[in-house]
């Protein structure tokens, strides 16, 4: 089973270990519906907890069981708990009882499957750097268990971005520390670095059908620059292509360079991203268009969804509905042509199609709250590598930046309560671009501040973003994410007056009361019960 952590979930938990579920191929699964019954008798009510939040899971367990399920769960059941209770979950208080019985029954999914596997269950999570909190606890709580047997678990980090404050690094030392009490067998580190110029030179030499030899002045020229990463040699070879420095000669019939290598050297920029930034400009400007909007969403994202950030007056349409202002044959004329550029990025080796995402797709689709992600399948791109995403998100301009966020923020509030079209992470991600707008436009001197609205429109959408807090707080919350929930309810209650006459006004209460409700819950959880009674005295 595999999974990838994506850096616009940092805030989601379980998204590292929940892509694992989206990955059972159909071997697998037949495999695991003979323990089906193993599973549900382990489990017993806790598996409609994993069901919860793990939807993806519902083919694994039998209704009929799930019916008669006789009220244990794993949390009381007599297996031994140390590996998890080390693992510093507690269990006080009724939201951390939930996240322990969440833990156990997590735990206990994944001890059932290895042991009763005829085949040893590897589990694979990359882009570790970017894992959320609760994944990391579940994966510490596997490894540092001596009596899960027939499981290997391997992962993979950027190590120039996880420093010693991290969480992996963190949860590593503590991992190699409880395994050597437990005298287990450590953990294996392997380093994987770039590739050797020789290397380099053979993938150049390959991809030009050149000679090793010949392509030598080329190889020595752009691994000076790129010291070896596949990823910067591809963007080195195209970039000398679109400076024709490199070019295809057809009276020889081969690739060909007229310059020296101290000439090539000097054509490739020692910032290498801004090599893909050039090819972005390179493009039309429709096309950096979209690939700007579509980096201020996942990596992986719907090609009906960057549509109606594009163009919000299809924002309700829908199979059997469009609104006046967008007719249904507008809408798939629209559409078409957002294919065409989202292709067009494809050939360009910016995005990965459809097909391939299909297959290899990491992610994990929450049902938290009142929308469980109905969303219908459409044409779902990805990017081919997190910096172009990182690139095409820094074409936006600096003066525009805000701006164009508050834009995308708003549409994917919209977006996000939509009962067919709407998905949790369109919370979250609103959540985080108005916030930071937010912030930004409180450094703003009154005097130099674009907005002109009355006072009773400012409230309004001070209400508004309060409330799109409270939501992502709700959802936070029920995924057992307590400093995420908690960041949530700050923002929101920040956004509500500081007047306690007016804050408990009837256009407030609700609002206030369900944000330091939660605020306190989600102290509660930490364990900071002196904090959570501030809130539960407001």
């Amino acid at each position: 089973l595999r999974s990838k952590s994506d850096s616009a979930d940092g805030n989601v938990p379980f998204s590292s270990i929940g892509g694992l579920f989206d990955n059972i191929d159909k071997s697998a699964t037949v495999e695991f519906m003979g323990m089906r019954d193993a599973i549900q008798e382990t489990l017993g009510t806790d598996a409609r907890l994993l069901l919860k939040v793990f939807p993806k899971l519902e083919t694994l367990f039998s209704k009929d069981n799930m019916k008669r399920s006789s009220g244990k769960s794993t949390s009381s059941s007599n297996s031994d708990p140390t590996s998890i209770e080390s693992s510093g979950v507690s269990s006080s208080g009724k939201q951390k009882d939930t996240k322990l019985r969440m833990m156990f029954a997590l735990h206990f999914f994944f001890r059932t499957l290895s042991s009763r596997s005829k085949r040893p269950l590897v589990l694979f999570v990359d882009d570790l750097q970017w894992v959320d909190g609760l994944s990391m606890e579940l994966i510490q709580s596997i490894l540092t268990d001596d009596t899960i047997s027939n499981l290997f678990f391997f992962g993979g980090y950027r190590s120039n971005e996880v420093g010693e404050d991290h969480i992996l690094t963190k949860s590593l030392q503590d991992i190699k520390e409880k395994r050597d009490e437990k005298e287990l067998e450590g953990y294996l580190c392997i380093e994987l670095k770039d590739l050797p110029q020789e290397a380099v030179g053979q993938f150049i030499a390959d991809s030009l059908r050149l000679s090793y030899d010949e392509a030598l002045p080329l190889t020595n020229a752009i691994f000076t620059k790129t010291l070896g990463n596949p990823f910067f040699t591809r963007q080195a070879l195209e970039h000398l292509v679109r400076k024709n420095a490199l070019y295809y000669d057809n009276i020889t019939f081969r690739w060909d360079w007229n310059l020296q290598e101290k000439e090539l050297k000097n054509l490739i920029s020692n910032d290498l991203l801004q090599m893909v930034k050039a090819k972005i400009e390179h493009m039309e400007p429709k096309l950096q268009e979209v690939l700007m909007t579509a980096s201020c969403t996942r990596t992986i994202f719907k090609a009906d969804t960057i549509l109606v950030l594009l163009q919000p007056r299809f924002l309700r349409q829908s199979q059997a509905f469009f609104g006046a202002k967008a007719s249904e044959d507008e809408y798939k004329e629209a559409k078409k042509s957002l294919i065409e550029l989202l292709n067009q990025a494809v050939v360009e080796g910016l995005l990965i199609p459809p097909q391939v995402v299909k297959r290899t797709k990491p992610t994990v689709r929450y049902s938290i709250g009142a929308f469980q992600s109905n969303a219908a399948t459409g044409e779902e791109y990805a990017f081919a590598h997190d910096k172009i995403q990182e690139t095409a998100r820094s074409l936006i301009c600096d003066g525009d930046e805000f701006e164009f966020l508050e834009r995308i923020g708003n549409i994917l509030h919209e977006r996000a309560q939509c009962p067919v079209y709407g998905e949790d992470w369109m919370f979250f991600t609103a959540c985080e671009h108005l916030n930071r707008v937010s912030a930004q436009y409180k450094t703003v001197p009154t005097s130099e501040r674009k907005e002109t609205k009355p006072d009773s429109l400012k409230k309004e959408k001070q209400l508004r973003l309060a409330t799109l807090n409270l939501r992502s707080a709700e959802l936070s919350i029920d995924l057992l994410a307590f400093p995420a929930a908690l960041d949530f309810c700050e923002h929101g209650i920040g956004y509500l007056p500081t007047d306690d006459e007016e804050l408990w006004s009837e256009k407030y209460k609700d609002t206030a009361l369900n944000l330091f409700s939660i605020a306190a819950q989600a102290k509660y959880g930490v364990g900071d019960n002196i904090a959570a009674e501030r809130y539960c005295n407001y």
